[in-house]
């Protein structure tokens, strides 16, 4: 007989969504480092593995909307805390919607190839690999200029989430769950829903 994994609460998914922030920040502060030290690949990869951790983040933070709202897919979610791809779409989704002065509406396939684009440069700043018949090691392609812009950017979002989202997590649990539902329909859409249901 096998015994029941403890589901999630919306406690414990506040948790994580926290320090999912905490933990981008700290890789921002490292990648720092690592860029006063010349390590410029290096810096580029915490720097994309710091903004995977913030889609984590937003991921959370609409994970405990869904569990308020009884809409709650624990497994979709853990999926989706895990996949690099998942991570990285949600906080190209995040920003498009709710950072961007765009007034041109999201459409998922630029979603989806900003994700590639960035999934690529994250695995050429941290392995070698060969580009056509040439090999090449990170340091060979990452270069100084990329590094800091790359820092700038990271170092941005999580001053902005730190800003704007981390104050989420602290009323969220104390939100009607009607209001709950109405605050997802109107800001978040069925995003979550739709996408457990796709997986089906």
């Amino acid at each position: 007989m096998h015994r029941k994994t403890p589901q999630l609460s919306a406690e414990k998914l506040r948790e994580a969504g926290i320090k999912s922030l905490e933990n981008a920040s700290e890789l921002v502060q490292e990648a720092r480092i690592l860029y006063e030290h010349g390590c410029w690949s290096r810096t580029v990869f915490l720097c994309c593995i710091s903004s995977e951790e913030l889609g984590k983040c937003f991921i959370t933070l609409s994970a405990i909307v869904n569990k308020r709202a009884n809409k709650f897919d624990e497994k979709r979610y853990r999926e989706r805390f895990r996949t690099h791809r998942e991570k990285t779409g949600s906080l190209n989704f995040f920003e498009d919607v709710f950072v961007s002065s765009s007034n041109i509406p999201v459409q998922p396939e630029d979603i989806d190839n900003a994700t590639k684009a960035i999934e690529r440069v994250k695995l050429a700043s941290l392995y070698c690999d060969y580009y056509v018949i040439e090999p090449y090691k990170p340091y060979e392609l990452i270069t100084e200029k990329l590094a800091a812009e790359t820092l700038k950017l990271a170092d941005k979002r999580v001053e902005h989430f730190t800003k704007n989202v981390r104050p989420m997590f602290d009323h969220v649990l104390e939100i009607n769950p009607e209001e709950i539902i109405r605050f997802q329909n109107e800001l978040l859409g069925t995003r979550d829903v739709q996408s457990s249901k796709d997986s089906r």
